[in-house]
């Protein structure tokens, strides 16, 4: 005699023995456990506000005896029942019954809050209760308005156009403390698809860096410090899984090595050797690889049908290779790269490389940083910015600015007397590039962070108690006095009760310091039509085969990615959106990879996104896929877009796709 688990599974019992003449015996029994009754639901993770939710709830009776109870459904905060339901249930012996739950999501609520089903059924001796949430999406185009400055009074205009009711949510945030100003950035750059081998490393850099502050400033929190290693660790074995056997580094851990990625790579290693040492032998692995691609002419070796990362622009690549292993201590090993980058840099005029090379020249300590410095100082603009023809990752726009103008706050803090005020100036107009993902891309970001890191390490010092007022339409919302080693932000939640559809003035002013800290005001919300990018670079298109289904057939979602120039685009992502109801099914993703039809794909969410490497002047990509009807209901899908990944905040956006699913 022996006891089961409280598992409701099959289980084999096997005896063996032996009989009373020595006889050899064995026997195997096969049988299942099961509760006297069972009840089942099935519903989506994610839906959007509007959509029509159909939740197939199966009971069945195990006994042999009739079985009579009373389901108990809950009202959801976000979720409107649509179905009646009867007041006693009644199954007979070894019955089962589907019941189909229709729900209504509001739309009347705040975007990225959770509901819930929450089913119960009481009978005699039983008791039982399902219970799952669901993320209900606000539906529309999503905006983003961050709202930021470095000065002792900030005042900002901001308009609210076309918000879908229930949608807009705003909040205040100010950083006492670097940490906590790292940390947002984290928070922000995981809200970007992660696919890539430099995507995955940007968003483990601002961990890196909040550790060497934390040491530099003596911040002991236990807590958090234990929090970051634990995140850096993670990041850092993903990291390794990009490596190549040779020590080189790819995007997605395939192929031939690239330069200039993996100049990327050395240079994290290096700045997390500093505060979690690596594996013995890793760095140096992977600088070695690094030094066996120089080409002898003080340039580097290039890989075949690569694009992205200065392989359109060596010089730019180069320089950016050169900076890395001049940081990470190897500058004695590339004398004639160093020379013909510096080279470069002076006859290009161009502040990026220059950039580049100012800091590779202070690192190894060369006499000529601070003419060069000089130079890119004469190319600084009114408001104390740096602009630059190109970047390592073909960036434009802001991205390329806050790149550009990070650099040279960077080597402006290598001088043997940095000019404060000429550094304070730069960093509070970079400030004002804060946006939904950061500072910007992946690179902008980090780079921004390592200027402000540079900052702090000249101004630790100048840290003082404040006050933070906020103001909105003229009237004070909140006042907030902080002190100078405060680890935790401020915050003030809920802001949205303040903003109404139209334009809004909002001031955040500082009192009794001499020196405001880092602060944002984050304003977003959906909005009924989409603002899409005025630089038409790509064309985007997904669109659904039908509008009605059934469930287990399988609609087509058809997606069309164009370069609509006579360019040759780098690092393409398109955010496929999918209904609630309808599955990508994994062997078709798998496939779209195997045959190359795009780079990389990623489940973001309710989101595919496909990354490709680079689109060749007018070429189309076409991924088709075949989504499965899993969960009846009308279901729309969010709105799908394409970017180009170092431009981030150009958008393309193609209209949303309604489907309903039968039972």
């Amino acid at each position: 005699m022996f006891c089961n688990s409280d598992a409701t599974t099959t289980f084999r019992t096997t005896i063996e023995g032996f009989g009373n003449q020595g006889q050899i015996g064995r026997s195997e029994y096969e049988y299942f456990t099961q509760l006297p009754f069972a009840m089942h639901a099935k519903s989506p993770a994610l839906a959007l506000s509007g959509d029509q939710i159909t939740v197939p709830l199966t009971l069945t009776n195990n006994t042999e005896k009739e079985l009579k109870g009373t389901l108990n459904i809950p009202n959801s905060h976000w979720l409107e029942l649509l179905t009646d339901i009867p007041a006693d249930v009644v199954l007979a012996p070894k019955e089962s019954q589907t019941i189909y739950l229709k729900y209504r999501c509001s739309s009347n609520r705040k975007w990225g809050n959770h509901s819930y089903v929450h089913i119960g059924f009481t009978a005699k001796g039983i008791n039982e209760r399902f219970y799952e949430h669901i993320r209900v999406k606000q539906r529309g185009y999503p905006v983003n308005h961050i709202l930021s400055d470095g000065k002792l009074t900030n005042t900002f205009d901001v308009s609210i156009e076309h918000p879908i009711d229930g949608s807009l949510t705003a909040n205040f945030q100010a950083h006492p403390n670097l940490v906590t100003e790292m940390t947002a950035s984290l928070d922000r750059l995981v809200r970007q698809p992660s696919g890539c081998f430099e995507q995955t490393t940007s968003k483990n850099y601002p961990n890196v860096l909040a550790l060497q502050v934390m040491d530099a400033f003596n911040i002991t929190k236990n807590g958090m410090r234990k929090k970051i290693e634990g995140f850096t660790q993670i990041g850092y074995q993903r990291l390794k899984k990009h490596a190549l056997k040779d020590g080189g580094f790819t995007w997605y851990g395939r192929g031939e090595g690239h330069p200039g990625l993996t100049a990327y790579a050395l240079m994290q290693f290096y700045e997390m050797n500093k505060v979690l040492p690596a594996e013995d032998g890793f760095l140096a692995t992977t600088a070695k690889w690094l030094l066996d691609q120089k080409d002898g002419k003080g340039s580097w070796k290039r890989p075949t049908n690569q694009w992205g990362y200065g392989n359109q622009t060596p010089r730019v690549g180069d320089a950016y290779i050169v900076w890395t292993l001049c940081e990470a201590g190897y500058g004695t090993e590339i004398a004639k790269e160093i020379e013909k980058s510096y080279t470069d840099a002076v006859e290009s005029k161009d502040a990026y490389i220059m950039g580049l090379m100012v800091n590779a020249l202070y690192k190894i300590k060369d006499n000529r940083a601070d003419a060069l410095l000089e130079k890119l100082m004469e190319l600084e603009d009114e408001k104390g910015l740096w602009n630059s023809r190109t970047t390592i990752t073909r960036s434009g726009g802001n991205n390329a600015k806050v790149e550009t103008t990070a650099l040279a706050i960077i080597a402006m803090a290598k001088r043997t007397t940095p000019d404060l005020s000429k550094i304070e100036r730069s960093m509070s107009q970079l400030s004002k590039f804060k946006n939904n993902y950061g500072y910007g891309s992946t690179q902008s970001t980090v780079l921004a962070l390592k200027a402000l890191v540079s900052y702090a390490y000249l101004d630790h010092q100048s840290a003082t108690n404040g006050i933070v007022e906020v103001f909105i339409d003229g009237k004070m919302i909140q006042q907030l006095p902080y002190r100078a080693k405060q680890l935790q932000a401020l915050r003030i939640d809920n802001l949205e009760n303040y903003f109404t559809e139209g334009k809004h003035r909002v001031s955040v002013k500082f009192h009794n310091t001499q020196k405001p800290i880092p602060f944002e005001m984050e304003i977003k919300y959906t909005a009924q039509h989409p603002k899409n990018s005025n630089q038409k670079q790509l064309d985007f298109k997904s669109t659904l085969a039908t509008t009605e289904t059934s469930m287990g057939e399988t609609v087509r979602l058809s997606n069309v990615l164009t370069n609509t120039t006579s360019d040759t685009l780098a690092n393409a992502v398109a955010l496929v959106a999918i209904p609630s109801g309808l599955t990508a099914q994994p062997w078709q993703l798998k496939e779209i990879q195997e045959k190359n039809k795009a780079d990389y794909y990623e489940i973001f969410g309710d989101q595919i996104a496909f990354h490709f490497l680079y689109l060749r002047p007018n070429e189309s990509k076409k991924i088709n896929l075949d989504l499965k009807a899993d969960l009846p209901g009308m279901y729309t899908a969010a709105p799908s877009s394409a970017y180009l990944y170092y431009d981030n905040e150009e958008r393309f956006w193609t209209m949303s796709e309604s489907i309903a699913v039968k039972e």
